[in-house]
């Protein structure tokens, strides 16, 4: 009965803001400069973002290397398709998705007695992939991009703070146990099955941070892999002739994307894109172009999705007979 009455408050805001958006944007301009991008377009940006999907499946690869682990940067790729179909197509979620892609993986490749840090390792994976986004929202403001005051000073400077709070403090509970009695004791508050999950990965990020170098070569990866789905969100602007530059879509798409963290809709359908047309409106670009590209990114996301629900229908239909 809770988990209903949690679905249906997902699918109530994730009316509200898409029907929200239809109000706020002209999106029979926008659907004609959609059709106005050519295939071999939108094939490079599906090419691309499938590209950082597997730049962070490598990051993955590099964990279990250090966990002793060795599984193809490629296999993984096929994983996370797997989870992202469960994120973005069913109405799960972004947790549900890791959960079943830690659970496919663990289940091929583990034995039963070391299944646990096989499943671990998805969720510290994704943890580096979300402190990674952070890291790099912080140097906007360390360095002052201009792209930062599109809030207005006093707001740029208070998210500046937050951000580079989260990625100094980040940075030292990765690489050292400064922190580890602080993250011991937040994992013993009554938050539910989370407390366990939140134990495990205190565990399991103890265990990785033996070997510090293996781990920043992670890091390292995770970065590069940041950079990749920007970019095609930059490739697919130049197509629509909108007149915003590659860093300043880096930080619209990095700072869309941690708006999808907040369980709030289904699959953070209506997050992420109306936070692309909204940082992108008020980074100057005309709505009915912001639009388009955030209709051209989400197509392009189901897209990928569906690859993997090509994967997950492969795995029930023909692996289990095998």
């Amino acid at each position: 009965m809770k988990k209903a009455a949690l679905f249906l408050l997902k699918f109530a805001t994730t009316v509200g803001i898409v029907w929200f958006l239809f109000q706020k944007v002209d999106f029979a301009s926008a659907w004609e400069a959609v059709r106005s991008v050519s295939l071999k377009y939108f094939l490079l940006g599906f090419t691309i973002s499938a590209f950082s999907w597997y730049l962070n499946s490598v990051r993955w690869s590099k964990l279990l290397e250090i966990a002793g682990i060795q599984v193809s940067a490629f296999k993984l790729f096929l994983y996370n398709l797997i989870g992202n179909f469960y994120s973005i197509i069913l109405p799960g979620g972004k947790l549900t998705g890791d959960a079943v892609c830690a659970y496919r993986f663990t289940k091929d490749f583990s034995e039963p007695e070391s299944r646990g840090k096989y499943f671990i390792s998805v969720f510290i994976d994704r943890f580096l992939g979300v402190y990674t986004i952070v890291f790099l929202l912080s140097l906007f403001f360390i360095f002052q991009h201009p792209i930062i005051y599109i809030f207005g000073e006093s707001t740029a400077l208070l998210l500046g703070a937050i951000m580079v709070s989260i990625t100094v403090g980040g940075l030292i509970a990765i690489f050292f146990p400064i922190f580890d009695s602080l993250l011991d004791w937040f994992s013993r508050l009554p938050i539910g099955p989370f407390a366990k999950l939140f134990s495990h990965l205190v565990s399991a990020l103890r265990a990785y941070r033996q070997d510090k170098n293996k781990l920043g070569v992670a890091l390292l990866y995770s970065a590069v892999g940041m950079f990749f789905t920007p970019l095609a969100v930059y490739a697919m602007g130049l197509a629509l002739g909108l007149e915003v530059g590659f860093w300043e879509i880096l930080f619209i798409y990095l700072l869309a994307t941690v708006l999808i963290i907040l369980p709030i809709t289904i699959g953070g359908i209506g997050l992420r894109e109306g936070g692309i047309i909204y940082f992108l409106t008020l980074a100057g670009a005309e709505p009915s172009k912001a639009a388009a590209l955030s209709i051209i990114m989400f197509a392009i996301f189901v897209l990928l999705s569906l690859v993997g629900g090509l994967l997950e229908l492969q795995y029930h239909f023909f692996k289990k007979n095998e």
